[in-house]
């Protein structure tokens, strides 16, 4: 999925501000480049003026608590960030929609329907996500053990990005990627002669397997990951094919073998498969990307699916001619009741109605 490029993207974005923050580094001017391919790719982007933010807070109380002699080099780590980041917005425009590239993420957000119905931008359910509970404990655990005391850059970091977990899911992740090497820094400075020990210990080991890294990185793992992958191909392990009971894979044969003729309204899900295997030929109403749609069409798809009072309307309004839903669904036990569709297809995954003559009732 896309937003996997924002995971990457956010890592060496991380990277980069740290240098800078230690050495003043012109590698914070890498950003721009770095970018122009994250908003092309995913709209996570707008995650990297968070992160620009939280470093120009950092710089502003260093210039404010610097003496006269600091203040020269406080100054310009300040005008560095703010070059770095007009550079960054610059470069956010470098896409086919030009600045509504920059608004869109910014426009989702602020959609209270789309936010409240799409899972991923919902606050998340602790009863179902134990890592990201795991994880907020074992840190606080360490800021209370630890002997380190944070700096104030991190201190700000992990607040936004511990706020922005707990108001959606979506962002755990990149609190994880914040929290971690914040976490291994608090560990290192546990009490107890046993545990610093057990650390210099592993750091003991560690060290040559480490160099052994540094050399061969180059060549030696990306040869070693295409050979494992030529012999697992060879010997039949790797297998890309979906299959039944996961995807609707026979449903979506028989609508390529047996076309319905007018406009489909389909579940979510299956808009994702059906772009996957039968694009082209078959096109979707609607697909888990329901974000991208709006709210107005979301709405219209929720009006199906939860069969509500507007049930007919939205089906005149965009002249559905068959539908392809889950065959335990509740828009697929109305249909059956209805005499003006008609089931002609039906596994116990999916089952393809189409729209006929009848009175409706």
């Amino acid at each position: 999925r896309p937003h996997v490029f924002t995971l990457l993207f956010f890592v060496l974005t991380l990277v980069l501000l740290e240098r800078h923050r230690r050495d003043n580094t012109r590698w914070l001017f890498a950003l721009p480049p770095l970018l122009v391919a994250w908003v092309n790719l995913h709209g996570g982007f707008v995650i990297a003026f968070v992160l620009l933010g939280c470093h120009l807070v950092d710089r502003l109380q260093v210039l404010v608590r610097s003496s006269p002699g600091a203040a020269p080099a406080a100054r310009r780590g300040v005008r560095s960030l703010l070059l770095a980041t007009a550079l960054c917005l610059l470069a956010t425009l470098v896409n086919p929609h030009g600045a509504r590239a920059l608004w869109f993420p910014l426009k989702l957000a602020a959609d209270r329907f789309v936010v409240d119905h799409v899972s991923e931008f919902q606050s998340p359910n602790f009863h179902h996500q134990l890592v990201l509970g795991g994880l907020i404990a074992a840190l606080w655990l360490l800021l209370l053990a630890s002997k380190k005391r944070l700096g104030f850059v991190d201190t700000v970091s992990l607040a936004v990005f511990f706020a922005l977990a707990l108001y959606s899911a979506r962002h755990a992740p990149l609190f994880a990627v914040v929290a971690a090497p914040i976490m291994a820094g608090l560990a290192l400075e546990l009490p107890g002669a046993r545990l610093t020990a057990l650390l210099a210990a592993s750091r003991a080991r560690s060290g040559p397997l480490i160099e052994i890294s540094r050399h061969s990185v180059g060549h030696l793992w990306p040869a070693a990951a295409i050979a494992v992958v030529v012999a697992l191909i060879a010997g039949g392990r790797v297998d890309h094919r979906y299959r039944q009971p996961a995807r609707p894979v026979e449903a979506v044969r028989f609508l390529l073998d047996q076309p319905p003729a007018g406009r489909p309204f389909n579940d979510d899900e299956f808009g994702d498969y059906m772009i996957y295997a039968a694009w082209p030929r078959q096109r979707v109403f609607f697909d888990g990307r329901g974000d991208m749609y709006g709210a107005d069409k979301m709405r219209d798809y929720l009006q199906m699916t939860r069969v509500g009072p507007r049930f007919d309307q939205v089906v005149a309004r965009y002249d559905f001619g068959w539908a392809f839903v889950r065959s335990d669904s509740t828009v697929a036990g109305y249909l059956r009741l209805r005499s003006d569709w008609r089931s002609v297809y039906q596994d116990a995954l999916a089952t393809v109605f189409v729209r006929g003559a009848g009175d409706g009732r």
